[in-house]
């Protein structure tokens, strides 16, 4: 049984977003007609019980939270029973009454192609933008009033299984749809050619060009796509959607207690999709209700966006990236012969054995426990000390590093990244930086 406090709190949330007045407006308009028995406000109201305890939101389960898991007196506040002058409880409202809401919102709010083929691509932008406002609503009502406005934002995705199931063509064989969700998976990569390098050089590569076969499914919305393979869905295939998810974090080494770690954003598109575009476009939204994004936080499916898609983009909104780095994009790169780890170029004069820092088996060793026996012992020294080598190694390599320059950008391009070496910023002594004079180029008088 749900707790009348509980709603009370759910009720007082959705009040306060303004989302069920702004879902009324779309339904009725002009406010005619027979007024119906299920209200907006308390059909969020049984969504949100029931998304809140884990389950999955089916219209059975919005009936249940409203008509079984309370008690009738919050029923009776609620309206989803009536009870009259004479003290008479009426019948609660049906699984019908739930339906009939729903495809009402549905056929002012769907915008999918797969659900509403004939929408003009303007009806079909306010519609989606309509949706997103609703979710984002319903999102802020549940932050705090102090909410700080600059912030850092963690992004990620993740995949949500389609309640249907893909059908395949009768002459389609397992290896077919194989080969189709491994260029699926390539597409989402966005690293085709790399993806395919590597096969061919384990010997897996096919030879011919594969061909996509379509998909169909009573999920119209649903496609194809790749996840991360875990404990939980140990694959890496998908039908269903991507679900983008932006949490606001703090800097590093700020008091934890200042924010609240939230949910900011979050938004659902069909697998195999643009990761850039909706990601994009829940910054803008955040920036219009006021916050000012400081870092944006993702992981290495990110790393080979095309930079007029992304990382230019970022730049444009002054926005700094703080990213993953892809297995591929790791060690030492050559650029124009500046050496160039993790994004970051070093100086020329670096030794190259800094640059060999293999990691250490754990990068946290705990303290040792009371009773280790000398096993344990020799482990936690072996450990402690493989850690202390790598911090040290890597503490001097960083000596070298190239700094940021921040407070002088390139105004003939405002893309181009500008670097202080490391004796100009001091981190340390550079005999060519404390020459006091210039020397001589090749072939130039001495001492010039």
């Amino acid at each position: 049984m749900i707790r009348r406090c509980e709603v009370d709190l759910v009720v007082r949330a959705i009040r306060r977003s303004g989302v069920a007045d702004d879902v009324e407006k779309i339904l009725v308009p002009h406010h005619t007609g027979r007024p119906r028995e299920l209200s907006v406000e308390v059909f969020f109201v049984g969504a949100i019980l029931v998304a809140s305890r884990g389950l999955t939101l089916t219209l059975d389960n919005v009936h249940k939270a409203l008509t079984k898991w309370i008690a009738p007196s919050v029923q009776n506040a609620l309206g989803t029973r009536v009870k009259s002058e004479s003290g008479v409880q009426s019948e609660p409202i049906t699984v019908r009454q739930v339906r009939y809401l729903l495809s009402a919102i549905e056929q002012r709010l769907e915008f999918s192609m797969g659900y509403a083929p004939d929408l003009t691509d303007v009806e079909r932008e306010i519609r989606s933008e309509a949706l997103q406002a609703i979710i984002d609503k319903l999102i802020r009502a549940s932050h705090p009033q102090m909410m700080p406005k600059s912030i850092s934002i963690a992004w990620d995705s993740s995949g949500v299984e389609s309640f249907g199931k893909p059908r395949w063509a009768a002459t389609a064989t397992s290896d077919a749809v194989d080969a189709d969700l491994d260029e699926v998976e390539a597409a989402m990569a966005e690293v085709r050619e790399v993806i395919e390098k590597e096969k061919t050089k384990k010997g897996k590569a096919k030879t011919g060009k594969k061909e996509v076969r379509e998909v169909t499914s009573s999920d119209r919305d649903a496609h194809l796509g790749y996840r991360t393979k875990t404990h939980d869905n140990k694959s890496t295939k998908l039908f269903g959607y991507d679900l983008f998810v932006g949490v606001g974090v703090l800097p590093v080494g700020a008091d934890p207690d200042e924010m609240p770690k939230l949910l900011l954003s979050m938004t659902l598109r069909p697998a195999a999709g643009d990761t850039s575009d909706p990601t994009l476009g829940a910054l803008d939204r955040l920036v219009e209700e006021g916050y000012r994004i400081d870092e944006l936080l993702v992981d290495r499916g990110f790393s080979y966006k095309r930079p007029e898609d992304w990382a230019m983009e970022l730049h444009r909104r002054a926005i700094s990236q703080v990213q993953d780095i892809h297995p591929l994009d790791r060690g030492v790169k050559d650029y124009e012969g500046i050496r160039i780890v993790r994004g970051v170029p070093y100086c020329v004069a670096t030794d190259d054995e800094l640059f060999d820092n293999p990691p250490p088996p754990h990068f946290k060793v705990g303290p040792l426990k009371k009773r280790a026996t000398n096993e344990e012992r020799l482990s936690h020294e072996r450990n402690t000390n493989a850690l202390d080598e790598f911090l040290a190694r890597n503490a001097k390599l960083q000596q070298h590093a190239f700094v940021f320059n921040q407070n002088a950008p390139t105004k003939a391009d405002p893309f181009q990244t500008q670097w202080i070496c490391p004796g100009k910023a001091g981190k340390l002594k550079c005999q060519v930086r404390t020459l006091p004079t210039v020397r001589a180029l090749p072939g130039g008088p001495p001492g010039g």
